[in-house]
């Protein structure tokens, strides 16, 4: 049997030819049924007025006509889904591909993969001929991204990454731990310009200038797997409801060794281009042609998304990934995306939900958890973060590569992410602070 998908020309048709595909593939597999699968694409004569599969054929006049234009429109599978997600017609996509920068390339392999997991794309690969057309004369998905975007689903259907670990020479980990520790600086004190808590500027500036000396020194710690153990500074924030919240902040030497651990958790290691898709996190990338966020995680962890929707539905603290990784200088949002546009996009998300409610009435229930972070145990936070670490770095071919200043020697991927996470884990719960009261230092207690 084959199955050939002609939908509207639209941005709702394309969403729909994704949405069928994947389930159409989910099916086959469930039932062990193989069958050849393809799209009808006239994506060029749709910037005519024409959209629907009618308005395309009612002018033809002859069978002949008919068949020979559903021949020229229709394309593999994988074709029209790398096409849409470069934004551009099937006939332009290798020139496109090659233009397009590393991270426009692995937004369009990251999204194509989130369509099925590691089974189905093994099932559709090796049995069902996802880069072929089937209608006439067969044509088969050509040129480098097809090479490229094969391999990359293959990789996952292993769970091991391509390459053997190779150890990298020292230098050139110390040369880029210095690079990734200067930009973890600027994104520290950015991060602190918001806070409650006074900031000390001369401190940082006195950092900025002897920086040469802190990233030395900052290696060092890292690399013993230490902290300052300086206790945090800490004031009481006046609530609503008459009660005080206590805030702290650790030194700022801390701040940069916290800030460094985490960019490298959640940044874009492109020797293992999957290691972003486990770490949990909301993202947001900004393009020449728009913007995409996406919500990542392994698959316990990531929200259930109604058909339709975007993969995004959590708006608050969106890590903005073009200021994480060094694109776009920081601003006092730190690495996060800017209020602003995240409170944009709610809305825009509630106005499209509302708009489809057809009852007179409606009610709102805003839910909050009394002290969420004061009851928020240890061991729930390491459980939801050491998973995730643990699978991602068994996607690089040497787990030492991310945070590579951190405790070097240590290139297990499981005993590493275990490091990692409970040192972050160190300086979250149960540390010293100065009593806002008296002055004295004082263990929180969790």
């Amino acid at each position: 049997m084959c199955v050939h998908l002609f939908l509207d020309a639209d941005d709702a048709g394309r969403k729909g030819v994704s949405a069928s595909v994947r389930q159409l593939w989910s099916r086959a597999k469930e039932l062990g049924r193989d069958f050849y699968l393809d799209t009808v694409s006239p994506a060029a004569q749709s910037a005519y007025g024409k959209h629907d599969p009618d308005e395309f054929l009612k002018e033809v006049v002859s069978r002949e006509e008919a068949v020979a234009f559903l021949e020229r429109a229709t394309l593999p599978a994988l074709t029209f889904l790398a096409a849409n997600e470069c934004s551009c017609p099937a006939e332009d996509l290798e020139t496109a591909w090659s233009q397009a920068p590393q991270i426009v390339r692995l937004s369009c392999l990251r999204s194509i993969d989130r369509l099925g997991g590691a089974d189905l794309w093994g099932y559709v690969l090796n049995r069902l001929f996802p880069d072929q057309s089937f209608f006439g004369q067969r044509s088969h998905a050509k040129g480098e991204w097809a090479t490229v975007l094969r391999n990359f689903l293959l990789s996952g259907t292993s769970g091991e990454p391509a390459e053997k670990p190779m150890r990298p020479r020292e230098a050139e980990v110390e040369t880029v731990s210095e690079v990734q520790l200067n930009h973890a600086l600027k994104l520290a004190r950015a991060s602190t310009q918001r806070r409650d808590i006074p900031i000390d500027e001369g401190g940082w500036n006195r950092m900025d200038l002897a920086s040469d000396v802190f990233l030395r020194h900052f290696g060092f710690v890292l690399g013993l797997g230490k902290w300052h153990e300086e206790p945090f500074t800490a004031v009481k924030v006046p609530k609503q409801d008459g009660e005080f919240r206590l805030k702290a902040l650790p030194c700022q030497e801390d701040l940069v060794l916290q800030q460094y651990l985490i960019d490298e958790i959640l940044r874009d290691h492109t020797q293992g281009p999957r290691f972003l898709n486990f770490i949990p996190a909301v993202r947001h990338w900004a393009f020449p042609k728009g913007s995409k966020s996406a919500t990542t995680g392994i698959p316990e962890l990531l929200p259930v998304i109604e058909e339709g929707d975007p993969d995004v539905v959590s708006f608050a603290y969106q890590v903005d990934m073009d200021v994480l990784e060094g694109r776009t200088p920081p601003t006092n949002s730190g690495m996060f995306r800017p209020y602003y546009q995240c409170w944009k996009d709610f809305i825009a998300f509630i106005d499209k939900k509302v708009g489809l409610i057809t009852q007179d009435k409606l009610y709102v229930a805003r839910l909050d958890i009394r002290r969420f972070y004061d009851h928020l145990p240890r061991f729930a936070v390491r459980d939801a973060l050491l998973k995730p670490l643990q699978a991602a770095l068994r996607q690089l071919p040497n787990p030492g590569a991310c945070a590579p200043a951190f405790l070097p020697k240590e290139t297990r991927p499981d005993e590493r992410a275990c490091a990692i996470v409970d040192s972050l884990c160190d300086v979250s719960f149960g540390y010293l602070y100065y009593d806002p009261n008296d002055g004295r230092s004082k263990r929180y207690p969790w």
